[in-house]
């Protein structure tokens, strides 16, 4: 079964993420940036890229997969949580990628009805420029169902 993933963040991991996730032919609902920016002022990759704000975002995806920095995830999942409001995330996964965090900082989606885990690659990433993820382990924290898809989504990326 195909899953649509939305990316929130695109800084140094967040960029090799869509990048390997496009480039595995994974459907990419949107590309949440915390501003707007502009297109000329982006890398030519992301110009294909369905690119919008969290003031803006649908957050229908399948997988909802945050790629902030590990202080601000609790507060960008409290701005999901409102973003939906009544609608919530059930029947949808939010992840998280902090190898130091566990899903406890994702308690607020969990309320509206997400299964949510933790999904890490075990490997650094300095800049912005994507690189390939293919051979890289990944740990995964999540209940059973959803480590099923997100197994499968890890192993589409290489």
């Amino acid at each position: 079964m195909h899953r649509s993933v939305s990316i929130i963040g695109l800084g140094n991991w967040g960029s090799s993420l869509a990048h390997a996730l496009d480039k595995a032919g994974v459907g990419l609902q949107e590309v949440i940036l915390s501003y707007k920016r502009s297109p000329a002022g982006r890398p030519a990759w992301t110009r294909t890229l369905p690119l919008t704000t969290l003031d803006r975002a649908q957050l229908k995806a399948d997988v909802l997969w945050l790629c902030v920095p590990d202080a601000a995830i609790e507060r960008v999942t409290g701005r999901m949580v409102k973003r939906v409001g009544e609608r919530g995330f059930k029947g949808q996964i939010v992840v998280h990628s902090s190898g130091a965090l566990s899903t406890l900082v994702l308690q607020a989606a969990a309320r509206v009805g997400a299964s949510v885990a933790s999904v890490h690659p075990v490997m650094s990433f300095a800049t912005r420029i994507p690189v390939s993820l293919e051979g890289v382990p990944f740990g995964v924290e999540a209940e059973a169902a959803a480590r099923r898809v997100l197994n499968r989504l890890v192993r589409q990326l290489g």
